[in-house]
């Protein structure tokens, strides 16, 4: 969570574009890939004591891939040059949303549990996943959408408004 804070405060009070910076040219943006790839699948077997200094450091190491996640994150959503572009309509909505995804998944989760668990108990195991994580799923959309369009956007029109005032 603080590595994402600090990338979001670097993208608020960055004065540059992040196209225009060293991080985000075509070779970084490939070799950081290119890592993060064989990390993923080779991790495990690979033995080299500067390997295993670099990603296998407890602290250090988790410091690294939390970093190379958010340059990721960050270059994907926000680097026009990002050589990896997953744009589309679907996806900014749910990222429009994902803060309440973030806050009502676990209770959504917890109330279709209590109040159908007797039901998803007595359907087939494959029938009782499909339904309880199309409902979960569904569910947590639509409630985290409604607190988007009713809740959060008061608040955010809110701050905007106290700070049109500021400037003035």
């Amino acid at each position: 969570m603080s590595i994402g804070a600090l990338g979001a405060y670097y993208l608020f009070n960055s004065k540059k574009k992040l196209s225009e910076t060293f991080l985000y040219k075509k070779p970084l943006q490939i070799f950081i890939y290119t890592i993060l790839f064989i990390y993923l699948l080779f991790n495990e077997n690979i033995n080299n004591v500067v390997w295993d200094f670099i990603f296998k450091t407890p602290i250090f190491s988790n410091l690294l891939i939390a970093s190379i996640y958010l340059y990721i994150i960050v270059g994907i959503s926000t680097a026009e040059n990002s050589i990896i572009k997953i744009r589309n309509k679907t996806l900014s909505f749910l990222g429009e949303i994902s803060y309440g995804i973030y806050m009502y998944h676990m209770l959504v989760i917890f109330l279709i549990v209590l109040l159908l668990k007797s039901v998803l108990l007595s359907l087939s195991p494959i029938i009782s996943t499909i339904l309880f994580y199309t409902l979960a799923i569904g569910i947590t959309i639509f409630i985290s959408y409604i607190s988007k369009k009713y809740y959060e956007d008061f608040f955010i029109k809110k701050r905007y408004l106290r700070f049109l005032k500021k400037k003035k």
